[in-house]
């Protein structure tokens, strides 16, 4: 489990590079934050190393885990 709070902004240009987004989650004890991506930049983003990084392919992330903004209250 990454000891890290993992980005859930599915729509983030740079969340195919970012081991925030892509990091291989524990199943009952990650949390999450939106990340915001602005100004061309994101002030959280932590570059993936493909070498020795445990992460997941992208597509199975958008399309399986809820990350969706909108139904969490607060956090916009």
């Amino acid at each position: 489990m990454p000891d890290i709070s993992m980005c859930c902004n599915r729509d983030c240009p740079i969340r195919e590079k970012c081991y925030r987004y892509r990091a291989r989650p524990d199943k009952y004890w990650q949390s999450y934050a939106f990340f915001e991506y602005k100004d061309d930049k994101c002030d959280n983003f932590w570059e993936l190393d493909v070498r020795v990084d445990d992460f997941l392919p992208l597509k199975p992330i958008d399309d399986t885990f809820d990350r969706d903004i909108d139904k969490w209250g607060g956090l916009k």
